[in-house]
């Protein structure tokens, strides 16, 4: 099985995908801090998402996947995109995942609640004493 691997894409190439019909309801001029996330395999693209970050939130405003690819393909490019948002959410302090539900983009859904995986105070102290001399 060939793997999958998630990644953030440049807006420019998003246009490219938006351009390919791969997406719908994907408008790049709304949102300046809008971050698009491309799960491929060796062959090439499967799933595209787009969101923003709301408060303490990720909003999903779009998603789009290759319809050359298998359910199985599917599967698994979501739960690589679905381990990168929340490896996101950990570094951004968001606690939620929503998703725009209609066209007009003013309805969403929750998808995903994060918990909060703090580090303690010890795992954060140095390995070693850091020594500066002069």
């Amino acid at each position: 099985m060939p793997n999958i691997e998630a990644k953030f894409i440049p807006l420019a190439e998003a246009h490219t995908t938006v351009l390919q019909n791969r997406m719908s309801g994907f408008d790049l001029g709304q949102h300046l801090n809008m971050r698009v996330i491309e799960a491929s395999n060796d062959k090439g693209p499967l799933v595209t998402v787009s969101y923003v970050q709301v408060d303490d939130a990720f909003l999903i405003t779009a998603m789009g996947f290759d319809s050359k690819s298998t359910a199985e393909e599917q599967r698994r490019a979501g739960n690589a995109v679905d381990l990168l948002l929340e490896q996101q959410a950990q570094l951004a302090g968001v606690t939620k995942l929503l998703m725009v539900t209609d066209q007009r983009g003013t309805e969403c859904r929750e998808l995903r609640v994060y918990a909060s995986q703090s580090a303690s105070v010890k795992s954060l102290a140095p390995i070693a004493r850091v020594a500066y001399s002069n």
